[in-house]
């Protein structure tokens, strides 16, 4: 990914590296928003209030729906997610890297 493909090109070696290609960038929707939440929460993105209450209101029996729940707290807290995700300037396709532009300053860990 992104990550491997920097390492390559300010690696050592004298590549001529010109970019690289991501296969299946979304390939289902309904993947795509049941990961992004583990994503979010195993990279410490959101804090543990937020990940009790998205398991409290989207998930029963050992399964969650992150995609289609129709719960009105579900989507509340799925609502925390994608505000950290998609409006606080992260870089998705390289979270640990510093963003180009910067982060404005009130955004952070959102523990609420």
């Amino acid at each position: 990914g992104p990550s491997l493909s920097l390492k390559i090109a300010d690696g050592p070696a004298n590549i001529n590296f010109k970019g690289f290609g991501i296969g299946n960038g979304l390939s289902s929707q309904f993947y795509n928003d049941q990961s992004l939440v583990f994503f979010a929460y195993y990279h410490g993105l959101i804090g543990d209030t937020v990940w009790a209450n998205l398991n409290s209101y989207c998930c029963s029996y050992g399964s969650c729906n992150f995609n289609s729940n129709n719960n009105y707290y579900c989507q509340q807290s799925l609502a925390e997610v994608y505000k950290v995700i998609y409006r606080s300037g992260l870089n998705l396709y390289s979270l640990y890297m510093k963003c180009a532009g910067g982060v404005q300053k009130y955004f952070g860990r959102l523990d609420a």
